[in-house]
């Protein structure tokens, strides 16, 4: 069953075919305006990207007071599709 990430919207497997987890991260920014392009190819204005909020990352680190292992963040959470 797939996952929606509620702070990205990107959706993804969480099992892969072969039985591995996967671990999804968002991006930790958002492109706020596309960059515009001369004929030429050459950049007329620049991309502007801005910090995303309540990142998810479901990476695992240790919890330095219960030495146990938790989620980076969890950001907005998931929706199960």
């Amino acid at each position: 069953m797939a996952n929606k990430c509620n702070s990205c919207g990107g959706t993804y497997e969480p099992v892969q075919r072969d039985g591995s987890r996967y671990s999804h991260a968002c991006s930790p920014e958002i492109i706020e305006t596309p960059a515009v392009f001369k004929a030429d190819g050459s950049i007329k204005t620049p991309e502007v990207r801005v910090p995303r909020g309540y990142i998810r990352n479901e990476n695992l680190t240790i919890d330095p007071q219960t030495r146990e292992p938790v989620m980076v963040s969890e950001g907005l959470g998931v929706t199960e599709l």
